[in-house]
């Protein structure tokens, strides 16, 4: 029987899994704004760039992202997608609720910085929260309060592509097609 790792290689041959920690950006609008700048981002890649998310997960200080491509498709994604934070946080911080001084100090950084700082990147490799993220139920042989508090942070959050995996429509587009066929073919349940 095909595990999971075996099953996402077979449907996205290649795949790139970031971490990008969310910069001091986020102390400027709130969690819930932060969340929604991101997945508009996250959709404008997803349609005007025809990039197929595979996975996320939308935390207060982290955007866990898997994406199909190889790295060249990454290194296409990665600068329109600083683009549109920037948009949004622009967007979000022209709002009435928040100072002409916050937004002028926003748009008074240089671009090349700005967008180095929106999110620092690390590859990572969690294979249940790749699992968790990508629909399918975890199961150990033995206890793990680590794997049960993983599950507990994926089942409160609702920017999330778990959500899209169980029915649903998430806030971000996610390609969940492939992987359900293949699991499917293979008769693998989630």
């Amino acid at each position: 029987m095909a595990n999971h790792h075996q099953i996402l290689n077979q449907a996205w041959p290649q795949h790139q899994k970031l971490m990008l920690q969310i910069g001091a950006w986020n102390q400027l609008i709130s969690e819930e704004e932060t969340k929604q700048v991101i997945s508009v981002a996250l959709n404008y890649c997803t349609s005007e760039n025809q990039n197929s998310i595979i996975g996320y997960l939308i935390t207060t200080d982290v955007l866990y992202l898997i994406i199909d491509g190889d790295e060249d498709v990454l290194n296409a994604f990665l600068p329109i997608f600083h683009q549109q934070i920037d948009a949004g946080i622009k967007g979000r911080l022209s709002e009435p609720e928040h100072s002409a001084a916050s937004l002028a100090e926003w748009e008074a950084q240089d671009q090349t910085e700005k967008y180095k700082n929106l999110f620092t990147q690390v590859r990572f490799r969690d294979p249940f929260l790749i699992q968790l993220i990508t629909g399918h139920n975890v199961t150990l042989p033995y206890h793990s309060a680590t794997l049960e508090s993983l599950k507990a942070e994926v089942k409160q959050y609702h920017y999330c592509s778990a959500i899209d995996y169980a029915g649903p429509q998430g806030p971000v587009l996610v390609q969940t097609e492939r992987i359900q066929n293949l699991m499917t073919k293979l008769n693998v349940s989630a």
